[in-house]
């Protein structure tokens, strides 16, 4: 039998696969906080000083969102799961380091933003990183697809809507990237759309589910 072909007993591993997605998740989102730190030593008014954070909570709350939209759908694909292989084990190790590493470009937005190419280096690490997180998401699930390791009862409605959601964050960043040559405050507001196009692409499933 091919080892890379192999077929994980479910009773065993998928949980256990939950496990240690929900714990690098819970991991991430937690070290995010740690760039919410005032000067030290203090150099002036505290009220100046909370001012000075305001461009790391944009960028915190922003991960926060953005990570936990990734948390949702993964959560949401892994419940379709029955099985896995070996390859499928490793692209999702894949996945789980690219959200490891998401702490840092988000630390990158709160410290590198006066000068304008360095602000810039730092939107396109950080896009970029959201970007491949998405992308790989995406490959997972087609992935899944293919190789039959979910649910038979996994309707294609269902399908398109998982498909569409999980390229939505990536289609938004990637675009962001363009934008902020032309205009570095709307591809930092440029996220925002995530909302709307989640809460329609929400919507029309459930419509069609009715």
């Amino acid at each position: 039998m091919n080892v890379g072909a192999e077929i994980l007993d479910r009773t065993e591993d998928t949980s256990r696969i939950g496990a240690l997605s929900d714990g690098i998740f819970s991991v991430a989102l937690t070290l995010l906080v740690l760039d919410l730190r005032l000067p030290d030593p203090a150099t002036g008014p505290l009220a100046k000083m909370l001012a000075s954070l305001l461009p790391a909570l944009w960028s915190y709350g922003l991960t926060f969102a953005v990570v936990g939209a990734f948390w949702m759908a993964h959560y949401r694909m892994l419940r379709r799961f029955v099985r896995f292989t070996t390859a499928m084990l490793w692209l999702n190790l894949l996945f789980l380091a690219l959200v490891t590493v998401v702490p840092f470009p988000t630390g990158l937005l709160g410290r590198f933003n006066a000068d304008a190419a360095d602000a810039k280096t730092a939107w396109t690490a950080y896009s970029g990183n959201l970007a491949l997180l998405g992308l790989s998401q995406f490959v997972m699930w087609r992935l899944a697809l293919a190789e039959r390791l979910v649910t038979g009862d996994t309707s294609p409605r269902f399908v398109l809507y998982l498909s569409a959601r999980t390229l939505v964050v990536p289609a938004v960043f990637l675009v962001s990237i363009g934008i902020y040559t032309a205009s570095p405050t709307a591809a930092h507001v440029s996220p925002i759309l995530i909302l709307p196009v989640m809460a329609a692409l929400h919507r029309v499933y459930s419509r069609r589910a009715t």
